[in-house]
């Protein structure tokens, strides 16, 4: 069973405490992650399949591409399967933080324990989404470096949103509050998390893609496989983020908590 630190960590304290936690948590984050996963996968097969009949072989030319461009736009179906991925991606996500969030303190939740918490956060959790992309959004507009500093305040504001069960824009604001202070050092964190899943993913489809290339030339089969893997590397992959997000949320909490100038002041006495 996954133990709680009891004080702040280092940063190479929290990507143990995160990668502990990733362990710990197997049981209680492969099914949503699967159920992900799978969802992640048809959709994009369904979308792959819309988009290459609209491509045209040997369409060239700017009106060319034009057409084609305004064909993809208005394609029937194609907007309503993006809008039920997010959906389901937001759903799905809080389902698996809040069952990552009840190992991170101790217990030991089944794998359908957090389906109900993400149905109910559902309304709460597309309207953090929005409003957080939003913000982040007219900071990139604004100039990029704004857009990344609000993207790294409000990273945690859907743990909070399970943590607290207070609606979205308090969340957001428990996020804003925490990183306060701790902007470089939970970024950082987070990012060689991002990095690890990154170069791994990048890794596996390109292995699965020579691989594939070198059986059968088609183009078809070789996306077809390629698609494969991924979704299959997903599964594992995908919840590395959320609890890395759970364990910088949690490092975060005892710091706002006074456990930081607990930790600076015991270090100092003498032993």
């Amino acid at each position: 069973m996954y133990t709680p630190a009891s004080a702040p960590r280092t940063i190479g304290g929290v990507l143990d405490d995160t990668l502990r936690l990733y362990r710990s948590a197997f049981s209680a984050w492969i099914v949503p992650s699967l159920i992900m996963a799978a969802i992640r996968f048809a959709i994009s097969l369904y979308l792959n399949a819309k988009l290459t009949a609209l491509m045209g072989v040997g369409a060239q030319g700017t009106g060319a591409m034009a057409a084609q461009t305004a064909a993809i736009m208005h394609t029937p179906g194609l907007w309503p399967a993006y809008i039920v991925l997010i959906v389901l991606d937001v759903g799905l996500l809080t389902w698996l933080v809040a069952n990552i969030l009840e190992v991170a303190i101790g217990k030991a939740p089944k794998a359908l324990d957090g389906l109900g918490v993400g149905v109910r956060l559902l309304p709460a959790g597309l309207l953090g989404s929005f409003l957080v992309g939003l913000a982040v959004v007219g900071g990139m507009i604004l100039l990029v470096i704004p857009g990344l500093y609000i993207a790294g305040r409000l990273l945690y504001w859907n743990v909070a949103l399970v943590d607290e069960r207070a609606g979205a824009t308090t969340a957001i604001g428990t996020s804003w509050a925490l990183v306060k202070g701790h902007w470089w050092r939970s970024t950082t964190v987070l990012g060689v998390l991002w990095i690890i899943a990154i170069v791994v993913s990048m890794v596996a489809a390109m292995a699965s893609g020579v691989s594939a290339a070198l059986v059968n030339h088609d183009l078809a089969t070789v996306q077809l496989v390629t698609q494969s893997v991924a979704a299959v590397l997903n599964i594992f992959v995908t919840p590395l983020i959320p609890c890395g997000l759970v364990a910088i949320y949690q490092d975060l909490k005892l710091r706002a908590g006074g456990g930081d100038l607990a930790a600076r002041i015991s270090s100092l006495q003498p032993t």
